[in-house]
């Protein structure tokens, strides 16, 4: 009998999720990536987002059984819920702000910028997830620091504040952050093409190629508002005491913030045309069955008019030669 269908919702889109972040890690290893600095920043977002889907899937442990504070898989779960949601926002920053540097100062980052940037997006994290065990909160009665929140493992109830000042309180700034970067961004950009500064002045194609890179980076931060907005609005009511959540609202909200991982790597797909990174391995796969397909042809036709058969196997060998 299963204890907890949520969970087991909840626990699918992240495996999905997962799956999707992988084949997106592959892609942009595959057409290398990593040696620009927004591939890198992605390859920093798809790490982030797969720690984040390996934390959602840990709710298969909740599918026929309650969570029980103090379970081994309860404790880690409620840690990584924070260090992997703070580990994806910054990622996301992360975005944001070299699409800002390219599209409004026209600066790409240095090795110094990006390498800071790549320690923020990993010790501002692991630093908040690892506090939140340091400061002590005293007026409740004993319980564990992690336990059943829902319908995952999470900082309990007495605790409730911590949610909101080791991981709430972060997103929301976040959100405004990227609000008030693509706002920004997008006012550039206006400009930009309305005065035709691209056509008339770019000699070199350099704005022109700020500018699609830009469009290839927007997504994810814009994408990152989607995800967290109803699971965040959710959150506020909770803590303006209201208790008589409506249940599709909350599923729908559980159901978006599983899909993190699944609709970022939709978004790469979408904007970096990925079939083309694929398509050596699709037309090795279709080589194969139309191989397959012919010989059976090739079959039928000997046992049928042998005479004709020698003349269209010499034809395929001759093709198959070239």
């Amino acid at each position: 009998m299963v204890y907890c269908w949520k969970c087991a919702l909840m626990a699918s889109f992240g495996t999905l999720s997962c799956i999707a972040v992988l084949l997106m890690l592959i892609t942009l290893i595959m057409s290398r990536q990593y040696r620009k600095t927004s591939g890198r920043l992605l390859l920093a977002l798809g790490a982030s987002d797969l720690a984040q889907t390996i934390t959602i899937q840990l709710n298969w442990s909740w599918i026929l059984e309650a969570p029980v504070a103090g379970m081994s898989v309860c404790d880690a779960q409620g840690w990584m819920f924070v260090f992997t949601e703070l580990l994806s926002m910054t990622a996301v920053l992360n975005v944001a702000l070299y699409s800002l540097s390219l599209a409004v100062f026209n600066y790409h980052w240095s090795r110094r910028v990006e390498t800071a940037a790549f320690i923020f997006n990993f010790a501002f994290p692991f630093f908040m997830s690892t506090m939140q065990w340091a400061v002590p909160e005293t007026g409740h009665p004993p319980t564990s620091y992690f336990g059943p929140a829902g319908i995952w493992c999470w900082i309990t109830d007495p605790y409730d504040i911590h949610r909101l000042v080791f991981l709430w309180l972060w997103i929301y700034l976040v959100f405004f952050i990227i609000i008030g970067i693509y706002i920004t961004v997008a006012i550039k950009v206006r400009r930009v093409l309305t005065s035709r500064h691209i056509t008339d002045l770019d000699e070199d194609g350099t704005a022109r190629k700020m500018q699609r890179l830009f469009q290839k980076l927007a997504g994810y931060p814009i994408m990152y508002f989607v995800i967290f907005f109803p699971l965040g609005i959710t959150r506020l009511i909770q803590w303006g005491r209201v208790k008589n959540i409506n249940d599709g609202w909350f599923t729908f909200a559980l159901c978006t913030f599983s899909l993190n991982g699944f609709l970022n790597a939709l978004v790469y797909g979408i904007t970096r045309q990925v079939y083309k990174d694929w398509r050596p391995f699709l037309d090795v796969v279709r080589g194969k069955s139309k191989a397959s397909s012919s010989s059976k042809l090739e079959d039928v036709s000997v046992e049928s008019k042998p005479s004709v058969v020698v003349a269209t196997s010499g034809k395929s060998n001759e093709s198959d030669s070239l």
